[in-house]
């Protein structure tokens, strides 16, 4: 068998992920803070918000964050581009995350469109736990009409609780079949 490079609609987000996990810093909260290539974190910028958001070499991210009052919306953002789904059946995740006390996270699919954009939600939510734990999930695009297979460009945003929290992604990954 020969070998082979099969590059997917994931693989730029995939490898911005990549450099995240060999990179180390600590950054403090801002309404938007760039951690690489095509990440970034946003908080909701009318938020009193304090925290830090730092990574080890070979670790994605961890977040240490306390709103002080109302919050909106605290969320990290990977950018896909342009990401052509229209050779693709299915759209996934695969997070493996770790936190003192359990801490849940949604995630959703962002499609740009004309006059703004479209969010597809990834059916389950993600918990992680006081020991490292893996979540996958997938958005079946043969079965949901609402995604656009061609679209300007695309986001997986991780949206977390407006809450105190405490929470590391050890790692993550963007497939596509």
């Amino acid at each position: 068998m020969a070998d082979n490079l099969l590059l997917g609609p994931e693989a730029g987000v995939n490898h911005s992920l990549a450099l995240l996990r060999a990179d180390a810093f600590e950054k403090q909260v801002d309404p938007r803070v760039d951690l690489g290539p095509g990440i970034f974190f946003s908080v909701d910028p009318e938020a009193s918000i304090s925290g830090s958001l730092s990574s080890a070499h070979g670790m994605l991210l961890s977040l240490r964050l306390n709103p002080h009052g109302a919050t909106r919306w605290i969320s990290v953002h990977l950018q896909l581009g342009q990401a052509d789904l229209r050779q693709v059946q299915m759209l996934g995740v695969v997070c493996r995350s770790q936190a003192p006390k359990s801490v849940t996270f949604r995630m959703t699919l962002r499609s740009g469109v004309a006059g703004g954009f479209v969010d597809t939600m990834f059916r389950k939510t993600a918990v992680a736990y006081n020991e490292p734990s893996v979540h996958m999930d997938v958005i079946d695009l043969t079965r949901d009409p609402s995604v656009p297979r061609e679209a300007p460009w695309r986001e997986i945003i991780l949206m977390f609780d407006t809450t105190a929290i405490e929470v590391s992604l050890l790692n993550f990954g963007v497939f596509s079949i």
